[in-house]
């Protein structure tokens, strides 16, 4: 079984009773449902944090609170139990100091696909001190697109231009997430034929594609700021946390702050 940055080896065989994973919503730990027991692993160093151990059965399933601070375990003994894991919580680094040059490759690393480079940057930002300030100054609270001229892209959607209809749709793709309140009550409005078909395709392409790298570097920039889980750090994810309600950027942070417990 392969985990973000490692493989994690030890007691994943094919055969092994349950099996089933659940990844804590932070990313910091991955447990596994297994005979008698669930185990819990640390992504960052693939090391075993702990066993949970209290069914009479084999365990079938596992799943994390949303705010990741307990576990539930469920066992063919017909019951499910609740664990507190907050005392296996990731411990913080040690403070480390990066030179410009490594921020901003660490930096690009969050956009890249490679996965595993991905994670050691976060890992890496997640140790060092000038981390905070880097960030804040590269990610700034969403702003909303502009009403009117989203209404006009959708409504050149049906443009006797080809042009017209290119541009439209490219411009509409490009605002990703953030478009997506605006397709749909343009569809509920009862739009002509032609438009509502573009609206629908345009809407399920949004919805299916995969993270952008600008979204994915949003996304796992967050990560950091969670990770350090500091009163500076809290206070970049809450200026985040108030920009435009339907931004990737303004729902992460308010999850990452939630997970944090404001």
């Amino acid at each position: 079984m392969v985990v973000p940055g490692r493989v994690v080896a030890p007691g994943f065989g094919e055969n092994e009773p349950g099996g089933r994973l659940s990844f804590s919503p932070d990313g910091s730990l991955l447990a596994q449902a297994g005979e008698t027991a669930a185990r819990l692993w640390d992504l960052e160093t693939g090391k075993e944090r702990g066993r949970l151990a209290g069914h009479q059965g084999d365990v079938t399933t596992v799943a994390f609170s949303p705010n990741g601070r307990s576990l539930a375990t469920g066992s063919t003994d017909t019951t499910v139990l609740v664990w507190d894991v907050t005392a296996l919580a990731r411990r913080m680094p040690r403070a480390t100091d990066l030179s410009a040059r490594e921020l901003q490759e660490r930096w690009a690393a969050l956009a890249g696909k490679d996965a595993r480079k991905a994670f050691d940057a976060i890992c890496a930002l997640a140790a060092a001190k000038q981390t905070v300030s880097f960030l804040k100054e590269r990610l700034k609270p969403a702003v909303s697109p502009d009403a009117k001229q989203v209404s006009k892209w959708i409504s050149e959607l049906d443009s006797k231009k080809f042009e017209s209809r290119r541009k439209a749709a490219q411009e509409l793709r490009r605002l990703g997430a953030a478009v997506v309140p605006a397709l749909r009550r343009a569809l509920e409005d009862g739009p002509p034929l032609e438009r509502r078909r573009r609206l629908e395709d345009l809407l399920r392409r949004v919805e299916a594609e995969s993270l952008l790298a600008e979204e994915l570097q949003v996304w796992r920039s967050v990560e950091v700021l969670e990770r350090l889980g500091t009163p500076d750090a809290r206070r970049v994810l809450e200026a985040l946390a108030g920009g435009a309600a339907e931004a990737l950027l303004t729902t992460a942070a308010r999850a990452a702050l939630d997970r944090l417990g404001r």
